[in-house]
């Protein structure tokens, strides 16, 4: 048996995820070492886990599917969420914040959230590449007018949080 990390091969994984589907087994887990786990389900998926604890509570983060992410790439972001460990951050929690800070990115400028102005135009932007003429630009443009004005009189009978 091998001992410390990196125990797993591409092969051995494809031989578990078979056995697990061949016995009918509802789900397993099979350890490389340092927190990583690949877990296959009997329906023939599987997806790699990176297995931790913090204050005595066991957690599990979900490092993406076995068919997109390779060995050598779910290896370095386990890595990653043990220096977040040695650091004193939670791996999940800073994964949300990242996820936050991207969304927030793609959100409306000058705005935390997606305004239905903001959403509108980029949809009109989207969709005149189709367009044969500027009349269809206009009209898309006047109907967004009247739902501007409907979405800001429904805006002022909404509760504040």
């Amino acid at each position: 048996m091998v001992c410390g990390i990196h125990k797993l091969t591409q092969r051995g994984c494809l031989a578990f995820i078979k056995k697990v589907v061949r016995e009918s087994t509802k789900k397993a887990l099979l350890n490389d070492g340092g927190g990583l786990y690949l877990r296959a389900l009997m329906t023939g998926t599987a997806s790699w886990v990176f297995r931790y604890e913090t204050e005595g509570e066991p957690h599990e983060h979900g490092l993406g599917s076995f068919a997109t992410f390779t060995l050598d790439e779910v290896r370095e972001k386990a890595r990653k969420c043990r220096q977040l460990l040695h650091e004193g951050l939670d791996p999940i929690a800073e994964s949300q914040k990242a996820r936050q800070t991207r969304h927030n990115a793609t959100a409306a400028p000058g705005n935390s959230s997606r305004t239905f102005k903001y959403c509108a135009a980029k949809f009109i932007a989207f969709k005149e590449v189709g367009w044969r003429n500027d009349k269809h630009r206009r009209d898309w443009e006047n109907s967004r007018g009247d739902a501007d004005h409907v979405a800001e009189e429904v805006h002022h009978l909404l509760p504040t949080s």
